[in-house]
């Protein structure tokens, strides 16, 4: 896995086909979304603790490139301006918005 911080809201996260194997993340899969949340949450957990981000943390837009070498590319937007430990409880939460593309 190689993570790059593009900018304060903007992350790319390059994983092989090993990493998504451990992650047990299949791009070519039709998986419900709870299954794939739950897994890309645990990517972006990791991303986090690379870069000390907290892009994870927030509502996301992920883009999802797939490579030719069997890997991934994964473009992690921050859509929420407002990291959520600052919103009012009721507000909290993560949410995904996913974009395959080819």
């Amino acid at each position: 896995m190689e993570v790059i911080l593009i900018n304060d809201a903007k992350v790319k996260i390059m994983l092989t086909a090993e990493d998504l194997r451990e992650f047990a993340i299949n791009c070519d899969a039709a998986e419900s979304d709870a299954d794939l949340r739950r897994r890309f949450k645990d990517v972006l957990r990791r991303a986090d603790d690379i870069c000390g981000t907290n892009i994870g943390s927030s509502r996301v837009m992920v883009q999802l490139f797939q490579s030719r070498e069997g890997g991934c590319e994964l473009f992690v937007t921050r859509l929420s301006p407002t990291p959520p430990s600052e919103k009012p409880p009721s507000e909290r939460g993560t949410a995904y918005v996913f974009e395959r593309l080819r």
